[in-house]
């Protein structure tokens, strides 16, 4: 239970903040972002009790939270992006996370042993996005204070988050084929560094009350 304080203390701290500043968050629909947090910590506690109550693997409740996850970070770019083949780019990607979930998750009978291959996809295709975005901001041709824009911190968490776990799952194999991390006290450190610095980086967007304003595409 202390790993789960552990991850969740930036996380109530950007929770905190997205509430106390709802209704001045822009564009409106980042007024999303304390939902999606609850949901998160509501999966965090529900998996815990979960396994201490039944003794049985919490893993299908975290491979059905990927959907509702991954599903907001792709709303939030399409939301984001300008150019309009960054959108239907983004809508690809979505509906190619869907398939992919469905047959990995579904289809293949891993629903009760937790997907890392799904989730290393998602965390794949978000990259693509994140560098995506960061090109438009860059590619923009009116002056653009960034640590000003919301979504510029949000992005930067979202990526930090992403790298970090995407390479620690990547090689996770190798890993337990080594026992390199036999206790999981790496992935244990790892997880509770990104997502923290995630959540902080969040709670730096929320905290920008600089009002949103498209500018012009390319």
């Amino acid at each position: 239970m202390d790993d789960i304080y552990i991850l969740s203390v930036t996380l109530l701290i950007a929770l905190f903040v997205s509430l106390y500043y709802y209704k001045r968050l822009q564009p409106r629909w980042l007024r999303l972002f304390p939902f999606t947090m609850l949901l998160w910590v509501l999966v965090q506690v529900t998996g815990y009790w979960y396994w201490v109550i039944t003794g049985n693997s919490n893993h299908f409740i975290f491979n059905l939270y990927l959907v509702p996850q991954y599903a907001f970070y792709f709303f939030i770019f399409y939301k984001a992006f300008i150019n309009k083949k960054f959108k239907r780019v983004t809508l690809a990607l979505a509906a190619f996370f869907l398939l992919f979930f469905c047959y990995q998750v579904l289809l293949k009978n891993s629903f009760y042993n937790y997907s890392t291959v799904t989730d290393n996809t998602g965390q794949l295709l978000v990259l693509l996005l994140c560098f995506l975005y960061m090109t438009e901001l860059l590619m923009q041709e009116t002056l653009i204070n960034y640590f000003k824009l919301p979504l510029f911190w949000i992005v930067t968490g979202i990526m930090i988050f992403c790298v970090g776990n995407f390479v620690y799952t990547s090689f996770l194999d190798y890993i337990l084929n080594n026992n390199l991390d036999p206790n999981g006290n790496v992935y244990i450190i790892i997880t509770a560094v990104v997502t923290n610095l995630q959540y902080a980086l969040f709670a730096a967007g929320f905290l920008c009350n600089e009002p949103w304003k498209k500018t012009r595409s390319y």
